[in-house]
């Protein structure tokens, strides 16, 4: 199997509060093949923008390994990993605010021998 363009392993974003800690994000491990499109869902608050942050090398405090076309980022310098960030085949896009899960409720009615979906 070919390497990976990027590869993560055990990614964790945690904010700190005093003596108390919340992990934003948990040992989150990602590979991503050339010409593979990769989707991020869940619920407000689970950590989709975070991910894309670290994803597209605009935030540096985290743990865990991130390799970009077998460079390790997790070790590179701010500097270098922007100027590695803008060179990479990985494009992140963000499509905020769109719902792509599927509606409550659906109904199939017959409409001229076919059956159509109403929501």
């Amino acid at each position: 199997m070919p390497e990976p363009l990027s590869a993560r392993r055990d990614v964790e974003k945690v904010f700190s509060h005093g003596v108390s800690r919340t992990f934003v994000l948990r040992r989150i491990t990602l590979d991503i093949a050339a010409g593979e499109f990769v989707s991020v869902m869940g619920p407000s608050g689970a950590g989709k923008s975070t991910l894309l942050h670290i994803l597209g090398m605009h935030d540096a405090e985290w743990t865990g390994e991130y390799e970009l076309l077998g460079q390790p980022v997790h070790s590179l310098r701010a500097k270098h990993r922007q100027a590695l960030g803008l060179l990479s085949p990985v494009k992140v896009e963000v499509f905020a605010g769109l719902d792509l899960s599927p509606p409550p409720f659906v109904f199939d009615i017959p409409v001229d021998g076919c059956f159509k979906s109403l929501v």
